[in-house]
């Protein structure tokens, strides 16, 4: 499906307007996934991500699948702190802000991706954006808990 220029445009800022309007420390965290990638993702890293997104998208939120989920995209962007914290029982802001890392990393990897593959967009903006969706879901449910 081919999308109109001004909804790629829209949808390449949904996971940073989402954030943004949470209570989060966006730029403090943001700053620690602005690496870029220097070489294209190969074809196996690409079916990786977006099998990962997928899974994400489809499981419900505050199972362990999810959180499985989380570790192996925190092992994708070789994150290996952030997939250790988010391995052990911490209270539920430290696993919120591990979670978010792994957002911004993902945003940051994926849109350096897109950059250096325009054809890739389309599918980075989808997935992004079921990404974030999934996030905010597992965010919204640890609110509720308390």
């Amino acid at each position: 499906m081919v999308y109109p220029k001004a909804f790629l445009q829209t949808a390449s800022i949904v996971p940073f307007l989402i954030f943004n309007t949470m209570w989060f420390r966006t730029v403090a965290l943001f700053a620690l996934f602005t690496q870029l990638t220097a070489a294209t993702w190969s074809l196996q890293q690409k079916v990786l991500f977006y099998t990962l997104g997928q899974q994400l998208a489809k499981a419900n939120t505050g199972t362990p699948n999810e959180r499985t989920i989380y570790i192996k995209l925190a092992e994708f962007l070789e994150d290996k702190d952030t997939a250790k914290g988010l391995n052990n029982d911490f209270a539920e802001y430290d696993y919120r802000e591990s979670l978010y890392k792994v957002m911004e990393g993902l945003n940051t990897k994926a849109r350096a991706e897109a950059i250096k593959d325009p054809n890739g967009q389309v599918t980075v903006d989808f997935l992004l954006t079921r990404l974030s969706q999934s996030y905010a879901h597992a965010v919204n449910a640890m609110i509720s808990r308390q």
